[in-house]
């Protein structure tokens, strides 16, 4: 019976030792996710904020469009209308040649 105590306080201290372990593990982890957790929200806000400026300038890209093609639909108009002596037609055949309009010869 004297060998069966001391192999009782061995399992004890070793129990003892693996929960200790257990609960700094458990700590750590806590404090890992929370961590993480915050890194995590800071990336989402960085993702919302880039698609919110990506809208922005596919809104503005497409409005810019719609005025050029605009334009462009004024230009084909004057010209058809008035020719080249229209006002119209020379204002805008310096814009549709900035947005890359293809040369019309239509004389």
């Amino acid at each position: 019976m004297s060998n069966a105590a001391p192999r009782i306080d061995r399992v004890e201290i070793v129990a003892t030792v693996l929960l200790a372990l257990a609960a700094v593990a458990t700590a750590w982890s806590s404090y890992q996710a929370s961590r993480w957790n915050g890194e995590q929200a800071k990336a989402f806000s960085r993702g919302n904020t880039a698609r919110i400026e990506s809208t922005r300038a596919s809104g503005l890209a497409d409005a810019q469009t719609q005025i050029d093609v605009a334009t462009f639909t004024q230009w084909v108009n004057a010209y058809a209308l008035g020719g080249k002596n229209c006002p119209v037609s020379t204002c805008c055949e310096t814009v549709s040649a900035s947005v890359s309009a293809p040369d019309l010869d239509w004389s």
